[in-house]
Order: structure tokens, then sequence, then C-alpha cells
């Protein structure tokens, strides 16, 4: 099956919903997707609530695009339903090498092989997140810059593994978003923005 048109992506799976994830939800909200969130923590639904509730009024005053709306989004706390149809994932779990290894292994059982899977990881190579996919040529790290909904900017670089292809789509789908691109043509610990945010500040 081919991939879908990176500039007509309606229906984005959200996995993790913490401070970035969330603002990634957000983001994708007010770009005028569809968007599914996934989050096992008790309290996780609670918290992203919260999020949308600071965050969307700093949405209205920026612009929202046409059709977006809070109404979009949906919660689970299954995964398997969360990617279920989903045109794109965004993995944001907690920053933990392991943690984010077991989610991709997991990511790449339950979606389509020509779906593309993102990471929001601050520091993890994507050589060693997607060690373990069957299908590692669609991984990709989209690190942002916190909050994701207010800062446009985003670091795009892939492994070893993956595909040039799946950059390049990556690149058109959060130009679409409405992202300003950082396309990196090689992994650094520690990514460029981070450095630069070191360096500057």
């Amino acid at each position: 099956m081919s991939r879908p048109d990176p500039k007509n992506v309606k229906r984005v799976a959200c996995i993790g919903t913490g401070t970035i994830g969330g603002g990634f939800v957000a983001q994708f909200l007010g770009s005028g997707y569809d968007v599914i969130a996934y989050d096992p923590g008790s309290s996780a639904r609670d918290f992203l609530e919260c999020l949308l509730d600071q965050a969307w009024p700093v949405l209205e005053k920026v612009g929202l695009k046409p059709g977006a709306s809070r109404a979009r989004l949906s919660f689970t706390q299954d995964i398997e339903e969360a990617v279920a149809g989903a045109e794109f994932v965004q993995e944001s779990v907690p920053e933990d090498l392991e943690l984010k290894v077991g989610t991709y292994e997991k990511l790449d059982e339950l979606v389509p092989p020509h779906i593309v899977i993102g990471s929001s990881t601050a520091g993890f190579p994507m050589t060693d997140i997607q060690k373990r996919c069957k299908f590692p040529g669609r991984t990709v790290v989209t690190h942002p810059v916190n909050p994701p909904y207010l800062i446009p900017l985003i670091e795009i670089v892939g492994g070893e593994k993956t595909d040039r292809a799946v950059l390049d789509w990556t690149v058109d789908f959060f130009e679409a978003v409405g992202k300003r691109v950082l396309r990196m043509e090689k992994e650094i610990y520690g990514f460029l923005i981070n450095r630069l945010q070191t360096a500057l500040f």
C-alpha cells in the first residue's frame, strides 16, 4: 500500500500525552487534524485536557487553521485502537531509551509498514530506537521545541536504516502542519536544537 499524501493527511495518532506529547496534540488539533491520543497513565486524560485549556487560547490568538476543533480529539488507553487508521504516528513517551525501543517495537507490529512513525526524543538517536523494528525504514526523529504548538521549529533526522523517502515525506508533512523544518543529514547526540539552546542560553 502506498504512503498517504503528506499534504492531505487527515488522522494522526499521538502516543504519550505528557508536556511534549500533549503539545503535539494541541498542534495537530489547531492545524485541523483528527487526533487520537493514547496514554496509559491514570491521570493522563485530565492532564491533557488541562494542557489544552491553556494551549487553545494561545492557538486562537496565533490563528487556527480551517477545521481546527478540540472536538476532533479522541482519547484511549488502548494502543491498538489509537493507531487504527492513523496516517501518521507521533511517539512522545517519557525519555527512557528502553521504553522508547519497546514502544517502537509494539508500534512496528500494529502500524502498517507504509505509515511513518516519528519520535519526539530529545537525545536518543533513531538508530538506537529503531533497532528492534522489522520495518525501521519508516521511523524518524521529529524533535520539537517546547511548547510544540507555539514554537514552529522542528528537527527531522533519520537513523541508519531510515529511508530517505521517509525523511522527504516527514518534511512535507510537518510543513503542511505549519512547522518550520530543520532537516539534519546526520545523527548527533543531543541534536542540533539542543546544542544551539545550550550555546545561546
